[in-house]
């Protein structure tokens, strides 16, 4: 049977393979919050624009039909 140096358990590089993933997971975490913060923000934009677009048509069906 031969065996491949590269199928021994190495601390220093399971550690760092371990570090590195934790960082790239810390780091697309951080971006996928910021993303879903830009979407709420948008949400919230279009909830204000929509109340405005409402407002302004309850206003003028009010002029149209004189009340």
């Amino acid at each position: 049977m031969v065996t491949d140096a590269l199928h021994f358990y190495r601390p220093d590089v399971e550690d760092e393979r371990w570090s590195y993933k934790q960082e790239l997971l810390d780091k697309l975490h951080s971006e996928r919050d910021d993303w879903y913060t830009k979407r709420d923000d948008l949400e919230n934009q279009i909830l204000e624009v929509d109340n405005e677009i409402s407002e302004l048509d309850a206003t003028i069906n009010n002029i149209e039909h004189g009340v």
